[in-house]
């Protein structure tokens, strides 16, 4: 018995990807889910459509890194940036295994595994968003500073705002730690992707400073409105479950007071609590205070869930260390057997796998549903249709974004699609608008799916 269970310890990581190898094939092809919010499908359009419009490649709400990367795959359609965003997990996987033994820990493939229930992982891996390739390049630059590789880590951080913008966050995050130790030759490293990315789009924006002047959500001010402080706090039940949140905030508080107790010059591992804290403390200021677009989604922490999965297993290995030997062993496999059972239970922090992975009743409503007139200009704002229907939304023959300034450019015959999201809130308009025209005689309804779409033709 001892043989298979070191075995089993010694293969976990084999055994770890193989089971996540086949759950992620099996899903791809079960489930036919675009992501939940139209980021995911966002994304994807401008990897896919990037080959034929090179402009793309430097599109800062896009991220040139994420569209660079994740092109090649956007080609094979949805599924292609499915696949994408899995391989991006199995290399998160393989760090966390190599991160934990690295640090001695005792079993670290479980903390791969935890990565793996977190529901947040579940919901945002099949799908286009750019959380995970973010969590890929945070922590094997954490991989590298570990083994001493500080020059190459810190120019793969540089990179990171091209991913997500809260790279910016690990920038200051990683210059200020280098700063303490008054390492000031490694800091023009941290502006690395800056610097080429600014020599870049010079030529083509004739702005060298367009990776600032062009940030999407440089502006002080949100349409989503604001909440309160602990808002995130909330939502960390939902990103990893209330056992495993349970076991992070105190791997979280276990692993840093460890860490800082050393004292100066401070351990390059307290970087794994330091990003988290960081980008945490950011997010619940922008939401609080209502800024730089802020929706208060806690789909932004996918980005950090490797390093929360560490911390997790930290958690985990010392909650009961001052117990008894054996009584420490029976309490870990029954908490164990509990993280297992969990996500299959109908705690509302559980996993939802239908809905994390399926179309949403909104998509399907479209299920059914032909374009009539065919060959008309389509003008709409939820970039759903686009992936629905096959339309190039980068090419103005075909397509015109429903948005309150655009609205005089709407020709005759054009097909107005309304929903009720995208179309009123980005684009300003409300469906009374639309009522008003056709009383008017401008517009002529073709149809009303539900409380979701209606469909108009521009007379």
């Amino acid at each position: 018995m001892k043989g298979v269970q070191n075995y089993i310890l010694r293969q976990s990581l084999p055994l770890l990807l193989l089971l996540y190898i086949i759950g992620s094939i099996v899903l791809i092809i079960k489930f036919k889910g675009v992501g939940t919010e139209a980021d995911s499908i966002t994304h994807f359009l401008i990897a896919k459509y990037a080959p034929q419009y090179p402009e793309l490649f430097l599109d800062h709400w896009g991220k040139p890194i994420f569209t660079l990367l994740a092109s090649p795959f956007a080609q094979w359609g949805f599924v292609g940036i499915k696949i994408f965003n899995a391989l991006c997990v199995g290399i998160n996987l393989v760090l966390i295994f190599k991160i934990c033994r690295h640090l001695n820990f005792k079993f670290p493939a479980l903390a791969g595994f935890f990565y793996l229930l977190f529901p947040l992982t579940l919901s945002t891996t099949y799908t286009g968003l750019t959380e995970p390739l973010f969590a890929s390049f945070l922590i094997t630059a954490i991989w590298l500073l570990l083994k001493g590789k500080v020059s190459i880590a810190l120019v793969l951080i540089s990179f990171t705002p091209f991913i997500r913008s809260e790279g910016l966050i690990i920038i200051l995050a990683f210059g200020l730690f280098q700063s303490l130790h008054a390492k000031w030759k490694s800091l023009p490293y941290l502006l690395a992707g800056h610097l080429l990315f600014a020599l870049i789009g010079a030529f083509y924006f004739k702005d060298f400073f367009w990776v600032f002047n062009r940030i999407p959500y440089a502006n002080i001010g949100s349409p989503y409105g604001s909440g309160d402080w602990f808002h995130f706090f909330d939502k960390m039940t939902y990103v990893m479950g209330i056992p495993l949140m349970i076991l992070f905030w105190l791997g979280f508080v276990g692993f840093s007071y460890k860490s800082l107790k050393k004292g100066f010059p401070l351990p390059n591992k307290l970087f794994i609590p330091a990003c988290f804290l960081a980008f945490f403390l950011a997010h619940s200021l922008f939401w609080s205070l209502g800024i730089f677009n802020s929706m208060g989604l806690k789909r932004v922490f996918a980005a950090l869930t490797p390093l929360m999965a560490i911390l997790t297993l930290w958690g985990f290995e010392n909650i009961f260390q001052l117990l008894n030997h054996n009584i420490r062993k029976v309490l870990q496999f029954a908490l164990l057997g509990y993280i297992l059972v969990f996500p299959f239970t109908s705690n509302p922090a559980a996993t939802d796998f239908k809905s994390d992975l399926s179309l949403t009743e909104k998509q399907l409503a479209l299920s059914n549903y032909e374009i009539v007139p065919a060959g008309k200009r389509l003008v709409y704002a939820d970039p759903y249709l686009s992936l629905r229907y096959g339309i190039d939304p980068f090419n103005p023959n075909d397509y015109l974004q429903l948005h309150r300034n655009n609205w005089e450019l709407i020709q005759k015959g054009d097909l107005i699609i309304w929903d009720n999201w995208h179309a009123p809130v980005d684009g300003g308009i409300e469906k009374e608008r639309l009522e008003k025209m056709v009383i008017k005689g401008k517009l002529n309804k073709v149809s009303e799916l539900g409380n979701y779409y209606r469909v108009y033709v521009a007379l």
